[in-house]
Formats: structure tokens, sequence, C-alpha cells
């Protein structure tokens, strides 16, 4: 229950509404979104105690960390690249028997 609690805290309302929101608004409200949603409930009750000016630079430094990142690269991922260019490289000889 306490989970679904979370949903209800001021963090996840926009500051104005959507239809008045730019794209880079929307995206950034959406960013705060997902990172919420990950957070246990314990530490948005904490960050909701904040003053707003606190609150305001918090979000602005979080923005300013994650606006800049792609898709995180994995050992996996980077794997797999690999393997697909060591097979478009590769030539085989085709000869007819």
């Amino acid at each position: 229950m306490k989970e679904t609690e979370k949903y209800g805290s001021k963090l996840y309302k926009p500051n104005k509404p959507y239809h008045k929101m730019s794209i880079e608004d929307l995206a950034n409200h959406c960013k705060i979104c997902k990172s919420l949603d990950k957070m246990p409930y314990n530490k948005i009750k904490k960050i909701e105690n904040l003053s707003d000016n606190v609150l305001q630079k918090k979000i602005k430094r979080f923005l300013e960390r994650n606006n800049g990142k792609k898709n995180r690269k994995t050992k996996k991922n980077q794997k797999k690249n690999t393997k697909k260019k060591n097979r478009k490289n590769r030539k085989t000889k085709k000869t007819n028997i």
C-alpha cells in the first residue's frame, strides 16, 4: 500500500499544465517522474519536506546531469556490435564443386 501512495506526491505534479509546456519541459518532467518511480517511498517523503528553493536546485542539478546521457553502453552490447562488424568484414570463398 505504501508504494502506491508515492504517486500522490507533489513531486509528480507539473509546474504548469501539459498543453502549455514546451517539448523540452515535457521531456524534463518525464525524466523526473521516471526517476521518482525508481525511488522508494521514504526517500520521496524526505525530498518533499525540502524547501522549494533547495528542491528546485536539486531538480536543476539532476536535469543537468542527465540531459546529456544517451543509452548506457554495456559489455553485452559492445560484444554484439563487434560480432556484427566481424561478420561483415569476414569474406568467404564460394566455390562450385
